[in-house]
C-alpha cells in the first residue's frame, strides 16, 4: 500500500510494529522513508500495524509478584471499594459484576448489571454468569453471601471447589446451587443435578446463601436455613463463587471461612 502524505512528513522516517497473532505480538519492523510525500509497505494478512514518527515504544513487559495463598479468612462489604469498578479479588467470567451503590441506599454492593447476553467474540462461547475467587487449593470452608434479585425474573447462584469454567458451557467444574424467583432451586456436582425443591425466594428482596464443605458432605442454606446436605466425591476442592443469570442482582457481605 502508498500513502500520499502533506508535505510535513517529507522526508522523515516511520517507525513500524507488527502483531500477528499465530507468529509474533508488535515485533519491530525495518523502518520506513518518506520521500516525496510518499511511502509505500506490504501487509501481510490477518496482521495489525502501528506506524509512528515516534520512538521509544516497546512491547509490554510486567514481572508478576510473588506467589502467595489468598487471604483466608476473606469478607467483604463492598463499601470501600470505587463505584463503577469491579469488585477486588474477583474474576468475571461471563455477566458484568460490578461496584454499585445498593438501590435501598443503604451502602454498596456488587451488582450483575446487565440483563441479556451481548454479542460474543466467539458465538456461544462464553460461560454462564458467574465470577469467582480465592484459592484453588481450597478444601473445607463455606463461602457466603447476600444476595437481592432486583427484577420480577431472575436467579442467584453461589458455587464453591470450582476447578475449571468451560468456554461455551453453563457448568462449571465445581459445585454450585441456583435458586430463582419461582422459589426453584437445584444443587449441581458440574453438570450433574444431585437435589432440587423449593425454597421461599422472592425479588426484590435481600436473602442469605451460603454453602459449606466438609469431606465429602456439602451443605447449602438459604436465610439461614439448611436447605440441602448431600454426600458427593467429584470434586475435593477449589475457587468460591457467585452468579446469576443474565438479570440483575446485587450480591453484599459475601465472606469466605
Amino acid at each position: 500500500m502508498t500513502f500520499q502524505t502533506d508535505r510535513s512528513f517529507n522526508s522523515k522516517t516511520l517507525h513500524v510494529w507488527k502483531s500477528t497473532r499465530e507468529k509474533c505480538e508488535f515485533e519491530k519492523q525495518p523502518d520506513i522513508r518518506v520521500k516525496n510525500n510518499k511511502f509505500t509497505i506490504t501487509l501481510e494478512g490477518k496482521s495489525a500495524y502501528s506506524i509512528s514518527t515516534t520512538t521509544g515504544q516497546t512491547k509490554g513487559f510486567y514481572k508478576a509478584p510473588e506467589n502467595k495463598p489468598f487471604p483466608f479468612p476473606y469478607k467483604t462489604d463492598f463499601d470501600e471499594q470505587e463505584s463503577g469498578k469491579l469488585a477486588r479479588y474477583f474474576m468475571d467470567q461471563s455477566g458484568v459484576f460490578e461496584i454499585s451503590v445498593r438501590e435501598d441506599g443503604k451502602g454498596k454492593c456488587m451488582k450483575q448489571v446487565i440483563d441479556k447476553q451481548g454479542i460474543e467474540w466467539e458465538i456461544g462461547q462464553n460461560p454462564s454468569v458467574e465470577t469467582l475467587i480465592g484459592d484453588s487449593a481450597w478444601t473445607n470452608y463455606e463461602v457466603s453471601v447476600n444476595v437481592n434479585v432486583t427484577e420480577n425474573t431472575g436467579s442467584a447462584k453461589i458455587m464453591g471447589r470450582i476447578t475449571e469454567v468451560h468456554r461455551g458451557n453453563d457448568n462449571p467444574e465445581g459445585y454450585w446451587f441456583k435458586i430463582t424467583t419461582g422459589n426453584n432451586w437445584a444443587l449441581f456436582a458440574g453438570s450433574q443435578k444431585l437435589a432440587s425443591g423449593y425454597a421461599w425466594f422472592p425479588p426484590f428482596t435481600w436473602h442469605t446463601l451460603s454453602m459449606r464443605f466438609n469431606g465429602n458432605r456439602i451443605s447449602v442454606s438459604v436465610n439461614n436455613k439448611e436447605t440441602i446436605s448431600v454426600t458427593d466425591t467429584k470434586y475435593s476442592h477449589g475457587l468460591a463463587g457467585i452468579g446469576s443469570d443474565f438479570n440483575y442482582a446485587e450480591f453484599d457481605d459475601f465472606g469466605i471461612k
